[in-house]
């Protein structure tokens, strides 16, 4: 490699100093130059934009502010490195192919924060483009968690006359609007102008009435560049064209749907954002990510196309491209991964039927690809599948990785987690049977799924009224006004109506107001109907039918934001079968997307399955009302419209499956006996004769998929529950075990990845509480700390690894080694089992009867005793115990996950470490799920069998603060006089572990004697007095729309 030179050093160089004969390196008082014989950028000093790019010796910027990098990323808000005390470094050198190639470095240290800013660009001989790297990175201890990275992107922008056209893609593209019809313009919402006083404009004739950056958005999916073309008119003949190649991916967020801005007369590099709902990165302590790299090309030719400079660019959109370059100068890029550092990935996937357009995705494991930005480490890669199943995805960084895939006309997608790619070996091809998502025989179905709402009307649909016909979804929402589309409302009939004139591509609760029309509407808007026949056959009285909805994207009260804003942050889409208790569809702040406002036609996806008593069915006609908040709204800062919405992408009804009641655990043991018995019956280890389902409940026991354990029944296939824990496959197929009355000595360590239910026995033939009569299950152990950690003492492990539920050390929990990035158990259920650590009679050090990290974890009809840490919801881990006890002194429920208490009693024992302590949890905001610890109509009060000679009166806490980003909500619970006037304590004034801005402690309608109002610190709590405060502490909001692992019925 070649010497390079810091700017210190070039004041002693030549003003022109000649790396090569076309590698130029050049400095004055107020500029640096890097060009070669055709591309010359010249670098503005101090503050590093690039204020001229040259191609040809043709000005391509003007005097516009030039290319450069941005970001709304500081606590402020927007922010452009450079602003206050960068350094500049030019860099020079030979790459392995003998290509001589220059570049600049522009670092700085944002000092209020601490935040660390780096952009470069390389230019190499022969090329005429700038190869772009972006790195961003915080390290603070002392605030880990600063904000989020809400925008990151660099921007070619231009004041010259030169460009003529814009381009997304091949198919959308479009002239510029002229002078002359920009200042005729008037503004219809944010970032949008009607242009119609000008009807003879270019752009109004061939694209719309109105101008949006919105509408050159595009997907990532196939996207691979886009720019600005100059068609030579303003150019003597030469055309020219400005383009941002995509040839690199794996460093933005978000996966194949991901879509973003792409041109409006800038040439953006979106980098990450959240234009249209994506999750963006938190900035916390350790952030320290290098995007890249991606390429601005510049090429011209005379008479030359649009469609030929276009695929010049195009055939650069691929990693192997420059990637021995990349290698070379990575000694000057932090972060980059290197070839070496690279695999290969293969698979073979057997598509099910009918699937068209298969894609696979590589993504961080245990997470959705659209929530991929809660690793910042993680990279994300994507091909499309080829016909006979095969796909090749080359360039992948070594690590672990989900495997998604998915196709339309297919619903659901398959997914497995924990794919290694290995860099330097061949990889073994993974192979993976996709079977589509069935919940029993389709009646109907309304759309394809295929991840947006295209094909509804206004949707991919051209529009007829201008000569380039671009898709209608593309046109400002204003543009389609649905009360003259739909003056009675949306009203679908399965069979009869058409999809493409009779289903709206937007589902508003009230639209407007819009450009055209001054007033908002709400009648015929919030309720949609969906009429169709059935003909009811016989079938048992509790079978089941099976609505699902996926929707490519909604709208709640939070817009693109993620805060709270408004009574709408988050609202239930309400499905009402033939008038029937409405089944809803929860849609949180944190899913929600400003879409198809900002002409977006898929967003962020999510979906729900509604199951139903196939009762409600009858015989003939049958309707389905989709129904949105009337009028529903939210505060809009900017000139958008404050409807929430929501856009479809498919509808499918399914028939029913037919199951046995379950009356009890103890009918099910009956019953297993009777079959194990039977001289018919399976034999030994076989499991249940029987299927059963039952959808309400949400526990289906099926041939070989249920273990019978029991101490003393000789019919039993095990006498310890961990032998049949260890004796169910590793897989992601549902799974049973039935406990016996018995008292069992052993640690319990649960591990596979599928849904996973242990079913204890009880007393009684119907549902009862742990109270009312206690289930004759005890699982038990007598660990506790010495000098190992935490999770070592723990009756009940739910969690994929060793390191996973270790309490560690310091404001994370560090780990003696990286905790893998892996998920475990998806839904694990526990019903009428007691789990104690029997480690001593008081609090000696932590004594944990559970832990569950990176899986989804609900208890029923369940004890947890101890005296310290008794529960405790680690990384990543998502709790629901309901009604359920757990019983302790000191910090008894803990953690750095997400655990809720619905119905449940909280005992308090003593005597335990002083102060004695309901919870302490810590934030980790490394994750995506909401952290805390939520409780719902409890009880806390003194443990029945603590030692009556003490008094506990005033000695229990509601929680302190592990570190400050603590998070308690305790909700309408009663509490005896065990509980501290103060409520909540904190270690101490000035301790770090607390800070009210962002330590969240809160009570609402607290009662009981432990309710003292005049008592509790508010410098410390929030005492909350609305159901709307805590609106946001619902299930659905804090776990999200998918609650299929809570079992409601209990």
């Amino acid at each position: 490699m070649g010497p390079h030179f810091k700017s210190s050093l070039l004041a002693v160089l030549p003003l022109a100093w000649q790396a090569t004969a076309t590698i130029t390196l050049g400095e004055t008082s107020t500029t640096y130059t890097l060009q070669n014989d055709r591309l010359k950028a010249v670098v503005a000093r101090p503050g590093g934009k690039i204020t001229a790019v040259t191609l040809d010796g043709t000005s391509l910027l003007g005097t516009g502010p030039g290319l450069y990098l941005d970001c709304y990323c500081t606590p402020s808000g927007f922010y452009t490195p450079g602003s206050t005390a960068p350094t500049l470094e030019l860099l020079n050198g030979t790459d392995s192919t003998g290509t001589k190639w220059g570049g600049i470095a522009l670092r700085e240290t944002y000092k209020p924060t601490g935040q660390v800013f780096e952009q470069l660009w390389f230019l190499r001989d022969g090329e005429t483009g700038l190869h772009s790297f972006t790195r961003t990175a915080y390290f603070n201890e002392s605030t880990p968690f600063l904000r989020n990275l809400q925008e990151l992107r660099t921007l070619f922008r231009p004041t010259t006359p030169l460009w003529t056209h814009l381009s997304t893609n091949q198919k959308q593209w479009g002239p510029l609007p002229s002078t002359a019809a920009v200042a005729a313009q008037v503004v219809a919402q944010d970032a949008t102008w009607y242009l119609g006083n000008t009807p003879n404009d270019s752009y109004v004739q061939q694209v719309a009435d109105y101008f949006t950056k919105y509408t050159f958005a595009d997907t990532w999916r196939d996207h691979k560049a886009h720019g600005l073309y100059a068609d030579g008119s303003t150019s003597n003949g030469t055309a020219y064209g400005a383009w941002l190649v995509i040839n690199t991916r794996d460093t933005y967020f978000g996966g194949p749907i991901h879509s973003d801005l792409t041109v409006d007369g800038i040439t953006y590099n979106y980098i990450v954002s959240n234009h249209h709902g994506d999750g963006t990165p938190n900035i916390t302590h350790g952030y320290d990510r290098t995007y890249g790299p991606f390429y601005y090309h510049f090429n011209s030719g005379k008479g030359a196309s649009l469609t030929t400079l276009r695929a010049d660019a195009e055939k650069l959109a691929d990693p192997s491209w420059n990637a021995a370059f990349y290698d070379d100068i990575a000694q000057h890029v932090p972060n980059y991964v290197t070839t070496s550092g690279r695999g290969t990935f293969k698979a073979k996937i057997n598509l099910p039927k009918g699937a068209t357009k298969p894609i696979a995705v590589l993504s961080v494991s245990g997470y959705d690809f659209q929530a991929n930005e809660i690793d910042t480490k993680a990279y994300q890669y994507w091909g499309d599948i080829q016909s006979d199943g095969s796909i090749t995805i080359p360039r992948v960084k070594a690590g672990n990785y989900r495997l998604t895939v998915y196709a339309d006309g297919i619903f659901g997608q398959y997914v497995q987690d924990n794919i290694t790619v290995k860099a330097g070996v061949a990889n073994p091809v993974v192979n993976a049977t996709w079977k589509e998502e069935s919940a029993g025989k389709e009646l109907w179905r309304l759309g394809t799924p295929d991840k947006t709402a295209g094909e509804f009307r206004h949707g991919f649909t051209p529009d007829p009224k201008k000569s380039l016909h671009p898709d209608e979804y593309r046109i400002y929402w204003g543009y389609h006004d649905f009360p003259t589309d739909f003056p009675n409302g949306v009203n679908f009939t399965i069979g009869k109506s058409n999809i493409a004139k009779d289903w709206n591509y937007i589902h508003w609760s009230v639209f407007g107001p819009s450009y055209t029309r001054k007033n908002a509407v709400w009648d015929n808007m919030n309720n949609w109907t969906i009429n169709f026949d059935y003909s009811r056959k016989a079938s048992k009285a509790d079978s089941t039918a099976t609505f699902t909805v996926q929707l490519a994207g909604a709208k709640t009260a939070s817009g693109n934001t993620d805060v709270d804003n408004g009574a709408y942050t988050n609202f239930d889409l309400n499905v009402v079968v033939n008038g029937n208790t409405p089944l809803p569809f929860h849609i949180p702040w944190y899913q929600s997307s400003s879409c198809g406002v900002r002409s977006g036609i898929s967003c962020y996806n999510l979906g729900e399955k509604l199951k139903f008593p196939e009762s409600w069915l009858k015989n003939g006609h049958n309707s389905i009302v989709l129904s949105l908040p009337f009028n529903a709204t939210d505060i809009e800062t900017a000139v958008l419209p404050g409807s929430i919405y929501v856009q479809y992408d498919a509808l499918r009804l399914e028939g029913t499956k037919n199951c046995i009641k379950q009356q009890s655990a103890n009918f099910l043991l009956t019953l297993i006996r009777h079959y194990k018995n039977h001289s018919g019956g399976p034999k030994k280890g076989t499991g249940l004769a029987v299927r059963h389902e039952v959808s309400d409940v949400g526990v289906c026991l099926v041939v070989g998929r249920t273990k019978y354990v029991s101490l003393n029944d000789t019919k039993a296939d095990f006498k310890s529950i961990q032998e049949a824990v260890l004796s169910l496959p590793q897989d992601t197929s549902p799974q049973w075990i039935l406990i016996g009355a018995g008292v069992y000595k052993e640690a319990i360590n649960v591990t596979r990845k599928g849904p996973t239910t242990l079913l204890g026995a009880t007393n009684h033939a119907d549902k009862c509480t742990y109270n009312s009569c206690p289930p004759p299950v005890y699982i038990f152990t007598v660990y506790y700390r010495s000098d190992q950690d935490n999770a070592d003492t723990q009756v009940l492990t739910v969690a994929p690894n060793k390191w996973a539920t270790w309490t560690g050390k310091g404001f994370y929990g560090d780990t003696p080694e990286p905790v893998p990035n892996e998920w475990g158990c998806t839904d694990f259920r526990a019903y009428n089992i007691n789990f104690e650590n029997r480690a001593a009679a008081k609090a000696v050090g932590p004594a944990l009867a559970v832990g569950v990290a990176f899986a989804r974890a609900s208890f029923y009809g369940c004890t947890f005793k101890s005296y310290q840490d008794t529960v405790f919801i680690g990384k990543n881990g998502s709790a629901v115990f309901k009604g359920s006890e757990v019983a302790g002194s000191t910090d008894y429920i803990y953690g750095f996950g997400t655990a809720y208490f619905l119905e449940s009693t909280l005992s308090n024992r003593g005597p335990g470490r002083s102060p004695l302590s309901l919870t302490a949890w810590k934030g980790d905001d490394r994750y995506k799920n909401t952290n805390g610890v939520y409780f719902d109509k409890c009880r806390i009060v003194k443990s029945t069998d603590a030692d009556p000679s003490l008094n506990l009166v005033g000695t229990m806490g509601l929680g302190r603060p592990w570190n400050n980003l603590s998070t308690v909500a305790i909700m309408d619970t009663y509490m005896d006089n065990t509980v501290m006037p103060a409520g909540y304590t904190i270690w101490g004034a000035t301790d770090p572990r607390f800070n009210y801005n962002v330590t969240y402690f809160a009570e609402y309608k607290s009662h009981g004697p432990g309710w003292n109002t005049t008592a509790r610190d508010t410098s410390v709590e929030r005492i909350l007095t609305t159901a709307k405060e805590v609106k946001r502490f619902s299930l659905g909001s804090i776990f999200g729309a998918d609650l299929t692992w809570i079992d409601f019925s209990y």
